[in-house]
């Protein structure tokens, strides 16, 4: 859903084919969704027209869900869900890399930056901390 006025009324996109589970816009402009199924979709319009950059399926040798992302500027950004999904991109989600130092076991849920700092929380209340 799309809201233009803060909040005050909503339009129903024509987005399907995951379960969605985290946006964040890095710019009034630029904003990312990743669904639970490894889809990833990306605007540049504020959300008005949304095109898919990673499409849904395998995340390794077996489906490990996205839980959420969070981008420091509309191309440096990071992913995070179960089982030790931590992914890394400097150009606009092209391509993907994994963060060296982060648990392999952890199934994280959360991630926040602020500053050159970052965090992800997991369960079990695991949290592991990073600088970019």
């Amino acid at each position: 859903m799309r809201s233009g006025n803060a909040g005050r009324s909503w339009i129903r996109l024509d987005i399907t084919g995951d379960f969605f589970q985290s946006v964040h816009f890095p710019t009034a402009s630029t904003g990312y969704i990743c669904g639970s199924s490894g889809t990833v979709l990306k605007t540049t319009d504020g959300g008005q027209n949304w095109r898919n950059i990673r499409k849904g399926g395998s995340t390794g040798r077996r489906q490990k869900p996205f839980r959420a992302l969070w981008f420091a500027s509309a191309d440096q950004g990071w992913i995070v869900g179960d089982k030790g999904i931590f992914w890394q991109t400097d150009d606009g989600g092209n391509s993907w890399n994994p963060v060296a130092d982060a648990p392999s076991d952890a199934d994280f849920n959360h991630i926040f930056l602020l500053g050159n700092r970052g965090w992800a929380t997991a369960k079990a209340g695991r949290l592991f901390s990073f600088e970019f």
